[in-house]
């Protein structure tokens, strides 16, 4: 990896903590005239650490393609191309303020929300959200999405919210605006379970912190991670999470013998990387053929 690139990774690293962890939550200032919520928006308040695994958008030139999967007049579970998702992901915001933006989609159950929306269908998520201003302010929000008809909706109905220029105003969910919205948050975190599902990634992050996430491969992590910190007291580093092809292996005791070895994964998970702590997950899929012995 290039001294270049090595930078840029950093930088992403650095930008994304930075606006996510020496943020300050601003929520419990909201002004009551601008929120219908009781608790004046003390229940929408959220921790850094929510966004942990967070996977940066349009901000490294390595991304590759971000091909995205429709899930509209998808009304089952098995109908969805990956259920249940829990993912996390951000990018830069310029309009109508600059920031940065964090998102978080994960499935939840209808009874975790009993009593707390009006639309419930047996398909239902949680967004999580956090615009960080430039100036380090952190405004957050909860909601929670239904699967109705084929097409995501806001699960609380019709709601009244503060408009541009004053005065509140009755939001129809089910319009076309509302739909496209809707649609292309559960499109990106469909994109994003699935490569988590099927690539490798690496977790980098600062002690205490949240991370950030990075797809990649096994080749590409030793490429990227060959001059990681040296463990203390040692004076060489233990080779990281890799694919071991199977093989035949001459057993100790007979030199004669021999035993079959399946392919497997093997190696380091966790490292420091310029002071950096990185941990490596393998794909869920290739876990899953592991534990199967299908590997």
């Amino acid at each position: 990896m290039s001294e270049e690139a090595a930078l840029k990774l950093k930088v992403v690293v650095d930008d994304v903590l930075t606006y996510l962890e020496a943020s300050e939550e601003t929520n419990a200032r909201l002004s009551k005239s601008i929120s219908t919520d009781k608790s004046n928006n003390k229940r929408h308040a959220v921790a850094p650490s929510a966004f942990d695994g967070v996977v940066p958008l349009g901000m490294n030139d390595d991304d590759g393609e971000t091909a995205l999967y429709e899930t509209d007049y998808m009304d089952g579970a098995s109908k969805l191309p990956i259920w249940p998702l829990d993912v996390s992901f951000c990018s830069w915001q310029e309009t109508p303020v600059s920031g940065m933006n964090f998102e978080r989609f994960r499935t939840i159950k209808p009874k975790d929300v009993r009593g707390l929306v009006k639309l419930v269908s047996p398909v239902m998520a949680e967004n999580v959200c956090a615009l960080v201003l430039n100036d380090g302010e952190r405004l957050a929000a909860r909601g929670v999405l239904s699967l109705i008809g084929g097409n995501w909706v806001d699960a609380r109905g019709p709601v009244r919210r503060w408009k541009d220029g004053g005065g509140f105003e009755q939001r129809n969910k089910y319009d076309d605006t509302e739909i496209e919205q809707h649609k292309l948050l559960p499109m990106i975190a469909t994109w994003i379970a699935l490569r988590q599902r099927y690539d490798w990634s690496v977790l980098i992050g600062y002690e205490g912190s949240a991370r950030v996430r990075f797809f990649t491969d096994p080749i590409g992590l030793r490429a990227v991670f060959k001059l990681r910190d040296l463990p203390p007291g040692k004076e060489r580093r233990a080779a990281l999470k890799h694919w071991v092809r199977q093989h035949w292996r001459r057993k100790r005791d007979d030199e004669d013998a021999r035993a079959w070895v399946r392919r497997h994964i093997r190696g380091a998970e966790s490292f420091t990387w310029d002071g950096l702590r990185c941990a490596i997950q393998p794909a869920e899929f290739d876990l899953e053929q592991v534990a199967k012995g299908a590997a």
